[in-house]
């Protein structure tokens, strides 16, 4: 189960048998219907069934993640807990199963098991409405899907922890301010404080998802992994182009992303849509020069009726 990646655009059947999987939609409901008691924190021995009451206990505070939750198909989800050391989820789209993290000796383990528990949640919405993107979009409108959808998987993220923190979990906005996206938290806590408005979470996730954009590192890993994906995709696909010819469309994002504004600008704008890294520069010019020939018998040919007539059996 290790080789299986959060974004899974490459979806192979895992044949994989969890064991002690639990069902989303019985686990939270539970929990929405009950007078949302504090429970008890759980240790590395206590049971799936506990840990997962603890963290849906905790998580039902969140008003945004309870309407995320509607939206949720929660009966045809299951959820596990890894029993190896990875330090974020995972998710089986054959299978539908979303596999958290296992609690540790680490001190912040239990914050750490949280906040995934709250990407994956968004990324498994994403993965429920799929929007039909990935069949018709050109191999590039991937790159800038992907960083989009990236970025408001943790702009979600910290709007959910800055509710729970409102709600008594400091501790857990203090360890994501303490992450590799604690800029974003910032970000976030400054618009959200200095605006009383009802809608202020929209604006503070519009400015927070800007802030994803700040940081190299963020963009060159989600590039990376979604070219892996495209070679992928290459490598399984014999015949044609397995990609569509469609390009992404402001509409298209706004009408699921409706927090996002002048998207139409973002779509053209160097600053969301360059690939930074000249590795992942490389590996994308690679991939779309693969896209422009045939291979046959491990031949690759430019002219495809040169090729034909070459390998007529090919």
């Amino acid at each position: 189960m290790d080789d299986i990646n959060p974004h899974p655009i490459v979806k192979t059947h895992t044949q994989a048998i969890y064991q002690d999987s639990l069902c989303l939609g019985r686990l939270w409901t539970s929990m929405s219907q009950s007078d949302q008691t504090k429970v008890r924190a759980p240790s590395r021995q206590s049971s799936p069934q506990t840990i997962m009451t603890w963290i849906s206990s905790l998580l039902s505070h969140s008003p945004t993640l309870n309407a995320l939750m509607k939206e949720i198909d929660q009966k045809g989800w299951s959820v596990v807990l890894s029993k190896g050391t990875a330090e974020s989820y995972r998710i089986d789209v054959e299978e539908n199963v979303l596999i958290l993290p296992s609690l540790m000796k680490k001190s912040h383990s239990r914050y750490n098991l949280l906040l995934n528990t709250i990407r994956a949640l968004r990324d498994v919405w994403y993965e429920d409405h799929h929007f039909d993107l990935y069949e018709t979009l050109v191999p590039e409108d991937w790159l800038k899907w992907e960083k989009i959808r990236s970025a408001d998987i943790e702009s979600f993220t910290v709007c959910v922890t800055w509710e729970l923190r409102v709600a008594g979990q400091r501790d857990l906005w203090r360890t994501l301010m303490g992450s590799e996206n604690g800029d974003m938290a910032m970000v976030f806590q400054e618009i959200d404080e200095n605006q009383g408005e009802h809608n202020s979470h929209m604006d503070a996730l519009l400015h927070t998802f800007r802030q994803w954009f700040m940081a190299k590192d963020r963009i060159n890993e989600t590039d990376s992994t979604t070219l892996a994906a495209l070679d992928e995709i290459l490598l399984t696909q014999n015949l044609g182009t397995p990609f569509g010819k469609g390009r992404l469309k402001a509409q298209d994002v706004q009408n699921h992303l409706p927090y996002l504004k002048d998207v139409d600008h973002m779509l053209t704008n160097p600053d969301f849509c360059t690939i930074p890294d000249d590795i992942n520069q490389a590996h994308f010019f690679h991939i779309m020069n693969d896209l422009e020939t045939v291979q046959i018998d491990g031949v690759r040919f430019r002219d495809k009726a040169l090729a034909a007539k070459i390998f007529p059996q090919g």
